[in-house]
């Protein structure tokens, strides 16, 4: 589906990233991100992380901080409001490496 909505005529000419959010607890969301750009379903977003978790607590009634899991592990939503501050937390990890060559 995520491919789907990536494309959909709202979102044209460049499409958008598309998040599925299921609301789990009141401060706990769970989310699974198609990125534009990788078309596929990628591990974590930032963006995505962030803008569904503004959503889940104006829309919602989440509460902060918010926890939200993706398929890449556990991250950390807080925000004030208005918003000015956003803070994002959560583990790092290397799931790839590469070596660019020229020419």
């Amino acid at each position: 589906m995520g491919k789907k909505y990536r494309y959909h005529e709202a979102f044209r000419p460049t499409g958008t990233n598309v998040n599925f959010v299921q609301v789990a607890e009141k401060d706990k969301i769970f989310i699974r991100t198609y990125e534009r750009g990788v078309e596929e379903e990628t591990l974590a977003c930032g963006t995505g992380t962030i803008s569904s978790a503004i959503l889940a607590v104006r829309q919602k009634q989440c509460s902060l901080p918010l926890k939200v899991k993706s398929p890449a592990g556990f991250m950390s939503v807080r925000f004030d409001d208005p918003i000015s501050e956003i803070i994002l937390e959560g583990d790092v990890k290397e799931i790839y490496s590469g070596e660019l060559i020229n020419g």
